[in-house]
């Protein structure tokens, strides 16, 4: 799930929704970050969706399962 992808990537901050206190604390805690440390967490994400969540990976990762199953 999200969290469990930002959490990998430490790209962020998962909040649940309908959850406006968390949010606002998180959008209160964000503010405060050097304005480098955003971009590096940013970039951090990207690349983890480029490493990750590309056709070419999730293809792989259908594939481990399908001869998985094949196999059982």
């Amino acid at each position: 799930g999200f969290e469990s992808m930002i959490d990998e990537a430490g790209c962020g901050k998962f909040i649940e929704a309908e959850n406006a206190k968390v949010l606002a604390n998180a959008i209160t805690e964000f503010s405060l970050v050097p304005r480098d440390q955003l971009k590096a967490m940013g970039a951090k994400g990207q690349a983890w969706i480029s490493e990750n969540q590309r056709y070419e990976s999730l293809a792989l990762s259908y594939q481990k399962v399908f001869e998985y199953v094949a196999d059982n």
